[in-house]
């Protein structure tokens, strides 16, 4: 822990460096290595040793990884509920420099197409529509019951 983290104000970035470190959370790579394969070998370990809903955050979309995987499926469903993306907001009226992280987990569902385990049938995620005003806008062809219901 360095002094300026010590010293770092409660929500500078600073101040997660230095309460991530203290909880062992946080792993420095040598500058020549590639990250991505520390943390996903220390996901795949946490799982391994009982974590069961391990999550990584992090806003690599990981083509090159799945490029090298010869595009593997089950890469890209791992991913999917595995990946917590993350966006952090500086608070422009904030003199020491706050920042406030916001985090986004995987949703409950998948938006990928599945079929049926016995291949027979295909599932499609399809986004809800509430009234004729939105088909009209989004194009998409619904029954007629079906808007009746939501209206």
């Amino acid at each position: 822990v360095t002094e300026a983290e010590r010293s770092a104000s409660p929500g500078t970035p600073q101040h997660y460096i230095r309460v991530w470190k203290e909880l062992g959370v946080l792993m420095c790579v040598p500058f020549s290595d590639c990250d991505d394969w520390y943390w996903l070998y220390a996901a795949l370990d946490s799982f391994r040793k009982g974590g069961e809903h391990v999550q990584v955050i992090s806003n690599d979309l990981m083509r090159d990884h799945h490029w090298r995987m010869d595009g593997s499926r089950s890469f890209l469903q791992w991913q999917d509920r595995h990946m917590t993306r993350v966006s952090i907001q500086l608070d422009d009226e904030s003199p020491d420099g706050t920042c406030q992280p916001q985090f986004y987990p995987p949703r409950p569902y998948s938006l990928r197409a599945q079929v049926s385990e016995d291949g027979k049938a295909w599932h499609f995620p399809v986004p809800a529509i509430r009234s004729r005003e939105e088909q009209l806008k989004t194009g998409r062809p619904i029954a007629h019951k079906e808007i009746e219901t939501a209206e």
